[in-house]
């Protein structure tokens, strides 16, 4: 896959998590009942949205491989979760955040971005031939 497709997928992906963000940001009182679900609710979800794109990734890629598929996205899911949880315990400490719900998602998400736009370019450079 060459890198200007990589990029345009990944810009896609971007708006996608970004956009629903903003709506579970809007939404999740009416959505979600159980107090305190809503950032393990919006993670499930983005868990099944990572799937869908990383099965689309290898699709476009043309290197399909079921292991990848199958470890990558709960891979993902379980580093930005941990990596959320430390930031946002020394973002707690210093007073930079409060944890409102809002807060606690939109951290997540962009974690989560971060985190899967990192692993997948790993994996673009090691299964691609290089492009100049």
């Amino acid at each position: 896959m060459k890198k200007r497709s990589f990029i345009i997928y990944c810009s896609i992906y971007a708006l996608l998590v970004v956009s629903f963000a903003i709506y579970w940001i809007i939404g999740f009182p009416i959505i979600v009942k159980p107090k305190g679900d809503e950032v393990f609710v919006f993670g499930e979800i983005l868990l099944a949205v990572s799937y869908v794109f990383v099965l689309l990734m290898q699709l476009v890629g043309r290197r399909f491989n079921w292991l990848f598929l199958l470890t990558v996205p709960a891979g993902i899911a379980l580093i930005s979760f941990l990596s959320y949880a430390v930031l946002f315990f020394i973002a707690a400490s210093v007073t930079l955040m409060d944890g409102t719900p809002p807060q606690l998602i939109l951290l997540y998400s962009v974690v989560n971005l971060l985190v899967t736009f990192f692993i997948l370019n790993k994996w673009i450079k090691n299964v691609s031939p290089a492009h100049p």
